[in-house]
């Protein structure tokens, strides 16, 4: 009887460990001082982006300019992470977005999303879908989620654990961005 309370608190106690490393992504406005310094301030080697805080100055994408010819303006970029769980339960999401901005209005957005779990966990489906779910080009701010729905094998590999990453960021046309929503 007492080794099943054991068991019992043991598990309770990894459980809330791993709810409460779930924290959020902060929220971050931070705006680039000059867009002819920024783009020293970051680095891209093989297609992966440098993660370092705050939004990232990029080269606008192919040319500076829309096809009707109105400027695309200062592009950014960001890679934020949503996490949850302990090891070797820790799943991950990844939102990547590059988006653009000219006088007050957003002109570009691209957004893509991957994932890293641990040995116990695979995600479903593959790749994690995103979605815009306000705004975009023309508007004042655009709204990217993203989400994942996670398997992982309980410690006798039955039965299956499920969870849902999602991750909802609104970015801005002067490269700030905000977290709105997570689970």
């Amino acid at each position: 009887m007492k080794r099943n309370i054991w068991i019992w608190l043991c598990a309770a106690a990894i459980s809330a460990c791993g709810w409460a490393s779930s924290a959020p992504a902060a929220v971050n406005a931070r705006v680039l001082p000059d867009p002819a310094v920024a783009p020293q301030l970051f680095s891209v080697e093989g297609g992966v982006p440098d993660t370092a805080p705050g939004a990232t100055a990029v080269e606008p994408p192919i040319v500076n300019q829309n096809p009707d010819g109105s400027p695309l303006g200062t592009c950014w970029s960001k890679e934020l992470l949503r996490s949850d769980g302990l090891w070797p339960y820790t799943r991950r999401l990844y939102l990547y977005t590059v988006w653009c901005g000219h006088a007050g209005v957003i002109t570009y957005r691209d957004s893509s999303t991957r994932t890293s779990h641990d040995w116990a966990c695979w995600n479903n489906p593959a790749p994690p879908p995103v979605a815009r779910t306000y705004g975009g080009a023309g508007y004042g701010v655009v709204e990217v989620q993203a989400w994942v729905s996670v398997s992982c094998h309980s410690p006798v590999m039955w039965p299956t654990f499920n969870d849902t990453l999602m991750l909802r960021v609104q970015y801005y046309p002067w490269g700030g961005y905000a977290t709105v929503a997570w689970d």
